[in-house]
Parts: C-alpha cells; sequence; structure tokens
C-alpha cells in the first residue's frame, strides 16, 4: 500500500499532514461503481418507468438505451479519471478545465447539497424499509435514517480498508440477491397478462418521445453513482489503468443487471400492475415467494440501500477534501486520519445528511440531487473536449483514451444537456432551487476569491 501526498505548498501544517492512502484494488473500484449505484433505484424505478411507456418492449428499449449511454459516460470519465488520476471526481476536471471560480461553485454545490442529500435520501428510503418490515412507525423514519447514517459515517471515519470492506461485502450480496431473484422469476411460469401492453392514453396523447424522456428521468436516477469510482482515483492503485477498468466494468454490470431485473420483473408481473406500484420488486417476490416474498425482498433491499449508502459517506467526501487541498475550502478539510480517511470532511458531508434527513423528504432531495448531477454531468463531460483541444500535441500513450471520440462523448453530452432541460420545463421550482444554489456559490466564490487565492494550491499527487 502506497500513500499519496496530499501535501499544500505555503500551508502551515503540510509538513504534518497526513497523506491519502493507495489501497484500492480493482475490485473495491467495480465494487464502488456497482454498490453506490443499485440501491433505491432498481426497487422503485421500474413502476414509474411502466406507468409512463407502458409496453415491455418500449421499457427495456429504454434501460438498453440507458446502459449504452452511461457505458459512453464511462468511457468519457475513463479518459478524464486516467489523465487525471485524483481523488475529488467532476470537481477535479471542472476545476482545471475552466479555472477555480467554477470549480468552487461545483464543488460548493456538490460538498453541500448533494452528497449530503444524497446520503440522507438514501437514509430515509431505508428508514421506510425497516417500517415495512414491522421496526416501527412511519414517524420513526428519519430515527432510522439518522442511525444508519451515523454507524456507517463511524465505520469510514476510522479508515479507508473498514469502508471498503463494508462495500465489497454489501456490493456482493445485493448483487448475489437480484441474480437469484431473476433466476427464480424465470423458473416460474409468466404471470397472467405479462408483457401486454397497456391502454395509455396519457402516453399517447403526451407523445412517445416526451414520455421516453419522463421515464428516462428515472433511469438517470437508477444509474446515478457509476462514476464514484473517479471521487477515490488517486486511492486505487495503478490507477491511470485500474481507475477506467473500474469505471466500464462497474457500468457494464450495473446495465446487465437491470436489464435482468427488469426482465424479471415484466415476466413475473403484470404490467398494469407494475405500472400502478409503488414497489415492484415487492410485487414480483409475492408471486414468486409467496408470504415469505414481501420481507425477503424488503430484507434485499435494505442490504442493497445500507450499500450505496455506505459508498456516499466512502467517496463523497472526497470533493471536500480535493477542494480544501486546492485551496478552495477551509484548510481543516484536508486533514486525514491513520486511516486514510478525510475525517472533517466526512463529518461535515455527516452532519448536513443528518439535517436533510431529519428535514426533508425523499421527494424533494431527490429531485435536488437529479438536477444537481446534470449540471456537473454536463460541465465535466465538456471538459474532455477542453483537455482534448488545450493537448492536442501531447500525446500520451500512458492514459486510457475513449474510443469513438468525439461522437462518444458528444453523446453523453447531448443527452444530459436534454434531460437537464426537460427537469427545468417539468420542475421549474426545483430547478430554480438549483440555480439559486450556483449563484449563491458564485457569490460566495467572488466575495472569498482573494482569501481564497492567498491559500496556495496544492501538490500533485504522486502515482
Amino acid at each position: 500500500m502506497r500513500a499519496v501526498s496530499a501535501s499544500t505548498p505555503g500551508a502551515a501544517a503540510g509538513a504534518r499532514e497526513r497523506p491519502l492512502l493507495q489501497a484500492l484494488g480493482i475490485f473495491s473500484g467495480v465494487a464502488i461503481a456497482v454498490g453506490g449505484t443499485i440501491g433505491t433505484g432498481i426497487f422503485r424505478t421500474p413502476g414509474p418507468v411502466a406507468a409512463q411507456l407502458g409496453d415491455a418492449r418500449l421499457i427495456q428499449a429504454l434501460w438498453i438505451f440507458g446502459g449504452l449511454v452511461f457505458l459512453c459516460g464511462a468511457m468519457t470519465y475513463a479518459e478524464l479519471g486516467s489523465r487525471r488520476p485524483r481523488s475529488g471526481g467532476l470537481f477535479t476536471f471542472i476545476r482545471e478545465a475552466y479555472g477555480p471560480g467554477p470549480g468552487f461553485v461545483y464543488g460548493s454545490l456538490f460538498a453541500g447539497v448533494t452528497a449530503p442529500a444524497t446520503a440522507a435520501a438514501l437514509g430515509v428510503v431505508f428508514g421506510e424499509y425497516v417500517v415495512r418490515l414491522g421496526g416501527g412507525e412511519a414517524g420513526s423514519v428519519p430515527l432510522f435514517a439518522a442511525g444508519a447514517i451515523t454507524i456507517l459515517a463511524l465505520t469510514n471515519y476510522v479508515g479507508l480498508r473498514w469502508g471498503a470492506g463494508v462495500q465489497n461485502v454489501l456490493t456482493i450480496v445485493k448483487v448475489a440477491g437480484l441474480v437469484a431473484l431473476v433466476g427464480i422469476a424465470f423458473l416460474h411460469s409468466a404471470a397472467p397478462g405479462a408483457g401486454a401492453p397497456l391502454e395509455s392514453s396519457n402516453r399517447v396523447s403526451a407523445g412517445l418521445l416526451v414520455a421516453f424522456a419522463i421515464a428516462f428521468q428515472s433511469v438517470i436516477w437508477a444509474f446515478d453513482g457509476f462514476s464514484d469510482p473517479l471521487k477515490v482515483g488517486e486511492e486505487i492503485e495503478h490507477p491511470r489503468r485500474n481507475l477506467p477498468r473500474s469505471l466500464i466494468g462497474g457500468t457494464a454490470v450495473i446495465a446487465v443487471v437491470y436489464l435482468l431485473v427488469n426482465a424479471a420483473f415484466l415476466w413475473a408481473v403484470p404490467l398494469a400492475t407494475m405500472a400502478g406500484s409503488t414497489l415492484p420488486a415487492a410485487d414480483a417476490a409475492t408471486r414468486l415467494l409467496g408470504r415469505a416474498g414481501d420481507p425477503l425482498i424488503t430484507g434485499l433491499a435494505l442490504v442493497a440501500i445500507l450499500g450505496t449508502l455506505n459508498e456516499s459517506l466512502l467517496a463523497n467526501p472526497r470533493i471536500a477534501y480535493a477542494m480544501a487541498r486546492d485551496g478552495l475550502a477551509p484548510s481543516v478539510l484536508r486533514s486525514v486520519n491513520v486511516g486514510g480517511t478525510p475525517t472533517a470532511a466526512l463529518l461535515l458531508n455527516a452532519a448536513l445528511a443528518l439535517v436533510f434527513a431529519l428535514s426533508g423528504t425523499f421527494e424533494d432531495l431527490q429531485a435536488v440531487v437529479a438536477f444537481a448531477l446534470m449540471l456537473g454531468e454536463v460541465a465535466a463531460t465538456g471538459a474532455l473536449f477542453v483537455f482534448r483541444r488545450r493537448r492536442r500535441a501531447l500525446a500520451d500513450a500512458t492514459h486510457y483514451r475513449v474510443p469513438g471520440y468525439p461522437v462518444v462523448p458528444a453523446l453523453f453530452l447531448l443527452v444530459n444537456l436534454g434531460v437537464a432541460a426537460s427537469l427545468i420545463l417539468v420542475s421549474p421550482r426545483q430547478a430554480l432551487v438549483g440555480l439559486v444554489v450556483i449563484a449563491v456559490a458564485a457569490l460566495a466564490y467572488a466575495l472569498l476569491r482573494t482569501r481564497l487565492a492567498a491559500g496556495g494550491g496544492a501538490a500533485e499527487p504522486r502515482h
């Protein structure tokens, strides 16, 4: 295991700062992508997707399209990560491509809203599933959420290896459970009416493309997390080689699992039932396993959500850490303990997540996260075009290069632009909240720019 330098020239405490640890193998990298993505989405989104599209062929086509789009995204980010194997995720690319101002805006938005909102949303859903198992009243959901966030935050506080170990185990269990559910489904006969198209006047009147675009927002939520290996980029062993493998391999696993699970749901549950269900996974399990199906699928969902929540608390604090290392956040946030955890950044993320979980609702948090995610994807994907033009004469055979450039990254960029625009049209108030946060962050940077510039920049990590 190697240490990665995180010193900052001119910082008084620079000599005493501990480095991040390069302790993650390729399996852990894939587990971060898969475990951080397969959570609430696949258990909840098939219902809204079925309601919008009303046809099994269209539903599967949507998930295939989503898988291809996010594979394009994974290949795009693989080149970005290979060029810049630093922990900090999309913040690193945005800062270098567009300057410290946009980097500060994105990093502040992510660290202050997106990261804790993600953890809070996952905690709230965890609480909902505990209540579904009979673990308490509906009013206790925020308390269960707070408990899960606190326990996993403390686990990750101990060190990177602890957090990664928990992540590996939870990812194996959740994927194995979903594969088992798929196998059981196809051993049973199809449900009566399975796959029969719905008579959906809403879908026809709204138009197929509009319905497809609305349903695709649910797919985006389900794929949220596929790029998370970037957040721990310099902590992956041999990152120029293993980071692209983690991103592309992880995204491929996610896409295949989603296709299989949706095929199993469409086989086991009549489409009309799925379209009206908030939890089609439970409907499928109940038909396949009888009365034992509901508690079993709820238990599997709990494992899946815990895995995603753990990954969120493991990876997301690296953005605040990277900002501090680059002189764009208070220096205390670059503190790292002996286990390789950026402790102050983790505590900040967990504290904000607790506030959101105890005061907000899952739906509002999901909307804020989705819009912020799209803005980040657009800016970071565009960074690849900036880097390619800026370094056209500096060909580097040591890093991964996305095949099909510029078509592959352009497809991912155009899809994200389209979805961001649709989010503004469909949910203007929620989008406005995101824009207000961006404006506040930009104003804060303008006011703090001189002080931040005096803090100095960070040294490059050693690889």
